[in-house]
């Protein structure tokens, strides 16, 4: 019933409150993640945004038929590729840094 109700809430409403309401719940999702790595956790994390913008820039090149690669992917195509991409680049950026602790970690992560 939910699900039903939340798809279609664009045809409901129109497109730029839809709009609104895709930015506000990516913000809250961005915030949720910040509040487990700083509330919960403890520890000053400053790259939290840099997964998001590597997941936004990555599906930008892979779905923009005017990007330099050109492949133009539907967005669902192109989420596993961004889902890995994004996945590796916390691993390689993890590595380094999995046993610093307080201001080491904000700074290394600035």
């Amino acid at each position: 019933m939910g699900s039903a109700l939340l798809l279609s809430l664009p045809m409901l409403l129109g497109v730029f409150p839809s709009e609104v309401l895709v930015n506000i719940g990516i913000y809250m999702l961005m915030g949720f993640g910040l509040n487990i790595v700083v509330g919960n956790a403890g520890l000053l994390d400053l790259g939290h945004v840099a997964f998001f913008a590597v997941g936004a820039y990555t599906t930008a090149l892979l779905t923009s038929p005017r990007a330099s690669l050109e492949l133009g992917l539907s967005f669902w195509a192109a989420l596993p590729i961004v889902i890995v991409i994004t996945g590796l680049t916390g691993i390689l950026v993890a590595t380094p840094v999995l046993r610093m602790r307080g201001d080491y970690l904000a700074i290394v992560t600035l």
